[in-house]
């Protein structure tokens, strides 16, 4: 079971989060495309929808969830993410990590990330995996070819409707979730990136064949969505400390 601590200070993102500095849309969409997904799970899910997509995959992950307790937080450890693995096939290792809200937030997915590891000389061409990525979430709207890597991402709109307009600003620095833990308080830095965002970097560290992919990472998040979630979890656990001090009393003097 995980335990964390609000108060543990900004830490160095793990990977992914640098090619997500994607400024938030603005505008009210008249039409839409559907929402975006990793793997057939997309923000908003609950756990049963999540372990139903896992199965609808086909693919034999191995399915952990991971309780959670945030620190002064009250009740019973909640349910902080679903870690689904798997290994053998066309990879070294595939894990999905599914990060839920905290309470008092409905417990609804809030970030998705992947990460294939495939085996050594036995990725597919990277360029192929970048163009299978574009035909997934539409032309990426930052995208740096690296002799050893891709790194793409994309921007939308609630109504899931693309933003290519690299001007468009973010109002102001959001945090950014760490992949590798539970979505609050964890490992939180501040990118440029907010609003509904979708991260990929196409690994090719393989220096004796640089044109093949060696690994995979995508990350969906909401930027916005999960910000206003952490503010009402930071104001809901400042509440309950307040009450608890209220009702310890003053000593006697």
């Amino acid at each position: 079971m995980n335990r964390l601590n609000p108060c543990r200070g900004t830490l160095q993102l793990a990977f992914m989060l640098a090619v997500l500095h994607t400024p938030a849309a603005t505008g009210d969409p008249v039409a839409g495309g559907p929402a975006p997904e990793v793997l057939g799970i997309s923000l908003g899910m609950t756990p049963e929808e999540v372990r139903a997509a896992f199965k609808t995959t086909g693919l034999p992950f191995q399915l952990t969830e991971v309780k959670t307790t945030i620190e002064d937080l009250p009740g019973e450890p909640f349910l902080g993410s679903i870690h689904g693995r798997r290994q053998g096939g066309d990879s070294r290792q595939d894990q999905v990590l599914v990060n839920f809200s905290a309470p008092p937030n409905p417990l609804r997915v809030v970030m998705v990330t992947r990460i294939i590891d495939y085996a050594a000389d036995k990725g597919p061409l990277k360029l192929d995996v970048a163009a299978a990525l574009e035909g997934k979430y539409g032309s990426s709207r930052q995208r740096r070819d690296r002799p050893h890597g891709i790194d793409m991402s994309w921007i939308l709109t609630p109504a899931g409707i693309p933003v290519l307009d690299k001007n468009t600003r973010c109002p102001m620095p959001h945090f950014s979730p760490d992949p590798q833990g539970h979505i609050f308080f964890a490992g939180l830095t501040i990118e440029d990136g907010c609003g509904l965002s979708v991260g990929a970097v196409v690994d090719a560290s393989n220096f004796s064949h640089p044109t093949l992919a060696s690994a995979l990472w995508v990350s969906l998040v909401n930027y916005d969505e999960l910000w206003k979630q952490i503010e009402k979890t930071q104001g809901y656990i400042a509440g309950k400390v307040q009450d608890a001090g209220k009702e310890r009393g003053t000593p006697q003097l």
